[in-house]
């Protein structure tokens, strides 16, 4: 399957939307009346660096990746 640069800047950007809605969910989860403590604290904790950071440096590294068009029939 072959990507272009349009198609590979889409899936960071799908990747960070789903980051943030999952950190959205994560950071409600944290609310005193759903759950606290230091449990809720740790899971947090891991959660940014475990997960969310590791998403982050995934979309940035397709934000990198450098796509050359080949063209069919190109001699040169």
């Amino acid at each position: 399957m072959l990507m272009s640069n349009w198609a590979m800047s889409q899936a960071a950007a799908e990747i960070r939307a789903l980051a943030q809605s999952m950190t959205t969910t994560v950071g409600e989860l944290g609310h005193p009346a759903t759950w606290s403590g230091d449990d809720a604290d740790r899971f947090q904790r891991d959660w940014q660096e475990l997960v969310h950071t590791r998403l982050a440096n995934a979309a940035n590294k397709l934000d990198g990746v450098d796509f050359h068009e080949l063209i069919a029939g190109f001699d040169g």
